[in-house]
Parts: C-alpha cells; structure tokens; sequence
C-alpha cells in the first residue's frame, strides 16, 4: 500500500504558519509521528463527508483481539482538529500514527501539529 507521511510542525508561543497537506491518493496509508501531544487537523473540502479511521496498534489485550480502530467522520465542507493520539494505543513500532481517508478529492487536506511537551 503506498504511503504519504505528514511533517509534524511545532506551535509555540511565537506562533506559527500552518502548512496543509493534500491527502494524495485514497488506499493511502497516512502517517505522522505522534509525541503523545500531536492533533491533526483535517478539512474536508469536498460536498460529500469523509471518515477518518485512526489505526489501532493495540494487539494484545486477549489473544488474537486487537483493539478497535477510531473512526472519525468529517462532513462536507467542514474541518476538524482530531487528537491527541495515545502513544501505546496509536503509535505504530516507528512512533507514527497511521490514518486512512475513506475517500480524497483534489481539494482534502491535512495538517499535524505538536504542542510540544
């Protein structure tokens, strides 16, 4: 499965300038590396509604069950800001979140912010 990784950009007190991602390609993994104070914000530009589903990488709760993914859905021509993402609930063994989009458009776009520690 191809893959497109998002650079995580720190918002401090001096602020920042966001810098938005296009979602590329839907069956896309997309990735970020999460501090444990990562969001992402996502907007949906398109006229119909999205769901973004967070990868769990939870396996070993009971043998052979894993925990359920985070489906999120985003509406038609809204946004949202989604996290933070747990470490040991999300993070993958790279230390990145990996997300799918049930449907991308020219005009869907993503970006990863860190608050920091």
């Amino acid at each position: 499965m191809p893959t497109q990784t998002l650079t995580v950009q720190s918002v401090t007190v001096a602020g920042m300038i966001p810098t938005n991602y296009v979602i590329e390609l839907e069956e896309t993994d997309v990735r970020f590396n999460n501090d444990g104070n990562t969001f992402l914000h996502f907007k949906n530009n398109s006229a119909s509604p999205v769901t973004v589903t967070i990868k769990s990488q939870v396996e070993n709760l009971d043998p052979g069950l894993k925990a359920a993914d985070r489906d999120i859905a985003v509406a038609a021509t809204t946004e949202k800001y989604i996290g933070p993402f747990d470490q040991k609930a999300y993070n993958d063994e790279n230390g990145q979140v990996v997300l799918d989009v049930s449907a991308v458009s020219a005009d869907t776009l993503g970006g990863v912010f860190s608050l920091g520690t």
